[in-house]
């Protein structure tokens, strides 16, 4: 999984997420990068992760996130615990 921080912003909350997932036993990595999110998503599907977690102001207030599936695209906005279910299910 990699995770996609809009702007600098939101990195704290990116990285909070990371430490939720690494806990649960999910490999995932921060993209600290300053570019823009087409750019950071086309470089993630390009390197086939599965997963992409999507994470701008207003999931960093909801303490929310959006997931994006390789190849399936966007899953929609959900809470960690609802991602976590159904990446897990797949596993």
């Amino acid at each position: 999984m990699m995770i996609l921080p809009i702007t600098d912003a939101q990195i704290d909350y990116a990285k909070e997420l990371q430490e939720r997932f690494s806990k649960e036993g999910l490999r995932c990595a921060v993209d600290y990068r300053s570019e823009k999110i087409g750019y950071k998503i086309r470089e993630a599907e390009l390197q086939k992760i599965p997963y992409m977690c999507i994470v701008g102001k207003k999931e960093a207030e909801e303490g929310s996130l959006t997931l994006r599936r390789h190849t399936q695209g966007d899953l929609g906005a959900m809470s960690f615990d609802a991602a976590l279910t159904a990446i897990k299910a797949e596993l």
